[in-house]
């Protein structure tokens, strides 16, 4: 489950990349570059009187018109979409905290004896008392289990709001490009409607000095009126000339401020990329460690499984033992019955038990405190090597030293018979 997060993960960051490197070779639109849209280049301003010079104009108005609806339909789509500020938008989704770790602080020292780690027991008191105290261990580490497992599902849930922020990023990414869209095509269409106003004054006006001309050709009084007319005509025309050089002048300038606050828009938006672009990268890292702890705590469980085993496999030895023991004393009593003659060996031999049976009950203590020390070396090598991997000879190591003890309990039997 870890390593198929952590595949997502590293697409998503990748696609992050992507658009970041996307961003940064955005261009300027032609609307935000020129957006009073200079007049056509075969637009004249004549003082004749075939009125052609209104009608030059036509095809490109027509032209207008048809980007003026296309950039009506993107402004509706872009404005159906509620836009939310990118700071609250931070602030409403923090990042989770990590994990506590779960390794506990306290080390005991390691013991080298690790073979003595098994326990032997001799007659049936003992023996029930080992079975409990082992019965009692497993309880433990049964109730350890159970909480080292709501831990994992805790992990899991904190690795899917993990994946939920990132996709929340990626959707807010998309929202500021539809954003920096919309800006450039309101320019643009601002600068449209000035150019509209610019043509239409420019429609008007040769439109007076039409009705100026048909006056004249009417009237006809004198050729020095007429002149005169054509005189106060060239003078207008050179006043609008003077006109559409200011507008282009002032045209100029709109655009370098538009080119500079698209440069701005651009900064900003590449900055907020590589915030986001860090914040993915710390999710990474706590989904890792999330990733470590999770291996580490499947070892414990393993090691928990082995003592299981270990301790069955105790049990059933020391109901052998317990069968052998009574094995042997119906042989002694059958022996006390048949042969009188031999008391005095028997009371030696009986003595000689007894001195056997303290020696055993000292080397059980023993062997009980070896057991004690050996399983706080068991944990002590659980905490090192949580979130590494164990020695792969373990588990024979663990088998011969429990063959090893058989061994030794078999000599110690023949020994007292």
């Amino acid at each position: 489950m870890s390593t198929s997060k952590s595949s997502w993960l590293d697409s998503y960051r990748l696609q992050i990349t992507d658009n970041i490197e996307a961003r940064a070779q955005w261009h300027v639109p032609e609307n935000a570059r020129n957006p009073l849209r200079q007049p056509p280049a075969n637009y004249k301003v004549t003082a004749s009187s075939s009125g052609d010079a209104s009608d030059n104009n036509t095809d490109s108005n027509d032209d207008e018109g048809e980007a003026d609806s296309e950039a009506d339909s993107d402004d509706d789509d872009a404005s159906s979409t509620p836009q939310k500020p990118v700071a609250k938008r931070l602030k409403t989704n923090p990042p989770p905290e990590p994990l506590a770790s779960t390794t506990s602080s306290s080390k005991k020292p390691v013991t080298k004896n690790f073979a003595k780690s098994i326990p032997s027991w001799s007659d049936d008191g003992q023996a029930v008392d080992a079975l409990d105290q082992v019965a009692q261990e497993i309880k433990q580490l049964s109730g350890n289990l159970g909480n080292l497992r709501v831990q994992v599902a805790g992990s899991c849930g904190q690795n899917h709001v993990l994946a939920q922020q990132l996709h929340t990023l990626q959707t807010q990414s998309t929202e500021d490009a539809k954003v920096a869209k919309l800006a450039t095509e309101v320019a643009g269409r601002t600068a449209h409607m000035a150019a509209d106003k610019t043509s239409e004054k420019l429609r008007i006006q040769e439109a007076e000095n039409q009705r100026l001309r048909e006056k004249v050709l009417e009237s006809n009084t004198s050729r020095k009126y007429e002149f005169s007319i054509k005189q106060i005509q060239e003078v207008q025309i050179v006043e609008l000339k003077s006109t559409i050089a200011d507008m282009q002048k002032a045209e100029k300038a709109r655009e370098q401020e538009a080119s500079r606050d698209y440069r701005a828009k651009v900064d900003d938006m590449n900055t907020l990329q590589n915030a986001h672009a860090l914040e993915a990268e710390q999710h990474l890292d706590t989904v890792r460690e999330n990733a470590q702890e999770i291996y580490g705590l499947k070892l414990e469980v393993t090691m928990i499984d082995f003592y299981k085993q270990a301790a069955a496999s105790e049990k059933k030895y020391a109901k052998t033992l317990k069968d052998a023991l009574q094995d042997q004393t119906d042989h002694v009593a059958t022996q006390k019955d048949a042969v009188k003659k031999l008391e005095a060996e028997i009371l030696a031999k009986d003595q000689k038990i007894k001195e056997c049976m303290e020696v055993e009950a000292r080397l059980s203590e023993e062997l009980q405190k070896e057991k004690k020390a050996a399983m706080s070396d068991v944990l002590y090598h659980l905490n090192d090597y949580q979130g590494e991997d164990l020695p792969t000879d373990m588990n024979t190591y663990l088998l011969l030293s429990y063959i090893r003890y058989l061994f030794c309990c078999f000599f110690a039997y023949l020994d007292k018979s």
